[in-house]
């Protein structure tokens, strides 16, 4: 606060700052097939802590593979299931999470 009351300039950048405390909780399995990743896919259950939009998606490298949008209420666990058609050959890949005022959550996935 100022000596006049009023909040300071960089009060808004901080409140709007990702946070790891309100980072969601994220259940993802360490390892798959690489069959497995394109007939059942991969669940990612999520459970934000701040209700809204959250993303899940999975990378090979840099690249784009799958991506699961959805709106979800704070507290309930929702899962996501990505698959990726063209998984062989690939050896790692990586699942990221992206929910409202929380940091981006990144798991790493093996494939065998």
């Amino acid at each position: 606060m100022t000596s006049v009351g009023a909040r300071k300039p960089a009060y808004s950048a901080f409140r709007s700052a990702p946070s790891v405390r309100w980072r969601p909780a994220v259940r993802a399995p360490e390892a798959t097939s690489a069959a497995a990743l394109s007939s059942t896919g991969v669940r990612v259950v999520v459970t934000p802590r701040i209700g809204g939009a959250v993303t899940v998606t999975l990378l090979r490298g840099g690249r784009l593979v799958a991506v699961k949008k959805q709106r979800l209420s704070a507290g309930r666990a929702r899962s996501f299931t990505l698959r990726w058609a063209q998984a062989v050959g690939a050896r790692s890949l990586r699942v990221e999470v992206k929910a409202p005022g929380g940091a981006t959550l990144r798991k790493s996935l093996q494939v065998r």
